[in-house]
């Protein structure tokens, strides 16, 4: 949960202005805390990442306003279907969410770049952890 290198966020930021038309709106967005992003309004209830259950989106918020009294440096808790420990950065979405101090955002989206144009660029995810659902 970390800020990528210069080097690595520079870069990734050209690669995506270079797959997007020209005019769409790519932002970089740094946090000194670390924050939950999340996709807007497309937010669902997540999976576990153990066993696959639905788990209730208000489990999810108590969860997450736990987390938030010790500023997110611990999300390990007992998951309320298999009763093991799982991570809130883990829990599988229908569109990607994570915790972190760093995400690039893009506005109003026209195409989805694939894994492939993303994990094949070297000076793209140098430095960067894609989060994958």
């Amino acid at each position: 949960l970390t800020i990528p290198p210069d080097s690595a966020r520079l870069s990734a930021l050209h690669y995506l202005k270079t797959r997007f038309r020209k005019g769409q709106q790519i932002e970089e967005k740094i946090s000194d805390k670390i924050i939950f992003i999340d996709q807007g309004h497309n937010i669902s209830e997540p999976d576990c990442p153990l066993c696959y259950s639905t788990l209730a989106i208000d489990w999810f918020a108590e969860t997450v306003d736990d987390s938030y009294k010790n500023d997110f440096k611990n999300l390990d808790h007992p998951s309320p279907c298999c009763k093991r420990t799982i991570n809130l950065n883990e829990l599988i979405w229908e569109f990607p969410c994570a915790f972190g101090k760093y995400y690039l955002e893009i506005w109003d989206i026209e195409r989805v770049l694939s894994e492939h144009e993303i994990v094949t660029n070297n000076n793209y995810s140098q430095g960067l952890r894609l989060r994958r659902n």
